[in-house]
């Protein structure tokens, strides 16, 4: 029901805002089970750099830091100012938030070939009043088209990946008990837990 098709919690637990104590009460329905939360790791700078490089790391804050800003940055750093600015915030609010500079936000937002991008889905917007997800979803607003692109895109991808990890275990091996954006919570037996 989201614009960019992000899940939304309609009923049941929210995992998202369950105190942290709450959480630890929860209790496997298998004898011997865990609680288990999955997540994809940097979920949308991978997928963007996928569809925009056809790259793919492991860890692409460490890639961008050593091989794109390539000076003595924390990760984190890095990490904020690349889901900043892939999130839509300005070069001033990118450098805000992460110290980095401007030469290093260009950098950053060249390696990702932002500016492309949004060329791209604002030629696809003006002809068809709508762009499309890497996916086919359609997005009716341009507000911040870098954002709802690549958050439309890998929340399918994630729904995708998940889909498929669910569909190689049965209900007495592995049971769905929330999905939180990018991340799955399962109840899962001790016979699978590897």
């Amino acid at each position: 029901s989201s614009l960019t098709g992000r899940t939304k919690i309609t009923s049941g637990k929210n995992f998202l805002i369950m105190k942290k104590e709450d959480r630890s009460l929860l209790q496997s329905s298998f004898s011997g089970g865990k609680i288990f939360e999955i997540d994809i790791v940097s979920l949308e700078p991978r997928v963007l750099c996928k569809i925009m490089r056809n790259e793919n790391f492991d860890d692409i804050y460490s890639h961008v830091i050593k091989n794109v800003i390539m000076k003595d940055v924390e990760r984190k750093t890095a990490k904020l100012a690349i889901i900043s600015a892939l999130y839509g915030a300005s070069s001033r609010t990118v450098r805000s938030l992460s110290g980095l500079n401007q030469s290093d936000i260009h950098k950053l937002k060249s390696w990702f070939m932002l500016d492309d991008l949004v060329k791209d889905l604002k030629l696809e917007f003006d002809t068809n009043s709508k762009f499309e997800s890497y996916y086919g979803r359609n997005i009716y607003s341009f507000a911040a088209p870098v954002n709802y692109y690549i958050q439309s895109t890998a929340a399918d991808c994630a729904c995708l990946a998940f889909n498929k990890l669910l569909n190689n275990f049965s209900d007495d091996q592995i049971k769905l008990l929330g999905i939180v954006h990018d991340a799955i919570i399962i109840d899962c037996n001790p016979q699978v837990f590897d």
